[in-house]
């Protein structure tokens, strides 16, 4: 099955392959005989955020019946919660071809999505088995979607981590790609 992805950056390009499969496997008990990134698929987007998201949806309508875009099963695409405009111009845009895109709004930033895998988050910092620490991560009323700065929360949490060389900062591609790989 292929999948095109249509993505705000690097940071969603490295997560949202392994969360597509992730939802799969616990929601439809579908499990890929291939890697995440073998499935999906970056399809015309460039750096420049939200707006090249339009701009390559807009361009993807126009092709959805050629090669090689009809073998797709479908595309998603992916946004921050913040893009209201963009958000309703690209519904206006896939009208009529809706059952080919599923968008996902991320709530702040995908960065949430990734804090919500708790177990998995800290067993990849290496703190899971280690003592609780002040952080709000570790408080049992931590939740990711309304943390209004996930970035900043996983850089925290990168810098109590014994095992990273780096921290997110702003955002770490390859720490990314890392925690993915799980």
């Amino acid at each position: 099955m292929k999948i095109g992805l249509l993505c705000e950056g690097e940071i969603d390009l490295a997560l949202i392959p392994a969360l597509v499969q992730r939802i799969a496997h616990d929601r439809a008990e579908i499990k890929w005989p291939v890697r995440p990134d073998d499935v999906v698929e970056r399809v015309g987007v460039r750096k420049g955020g939200f707006g090249q998201v339009q701009k390559a949806v807009e361009r993807l309508c126009g092709l959805l019946d050629e090669s090689p875009y009809n073998d797709y099963a479908f595309f998603l695409i992916v946004l921050d919660h913040q893009t209201r405009n963009t958000q309703a111009a690209i519904k206006k845009c896939i009208k009529g071809h809706s059952r080919r895109f599923v968008t996902g709004i991320a709530i702040h930033e995908v960065e949430a999505w990734w804090l919500a895998d708790k177990r998995n988050t800290l067993e990849w910092l290496g703190l899971a088995h280690g003592p609780d620490h002040d952080h709000p991560y570790w408080s049992t009323t931590y939740r990711p979607e309304r943390d209004q700065n996930p970035k900043r929360t996983l850089d925290e949490l990168t810098e109590l981590s014994p095992v990273l060389e780096s921290t997110y900062g702003e955002g770490n591609t390859q720490l990314a790609v890392e925690f993915a790989a799980l």
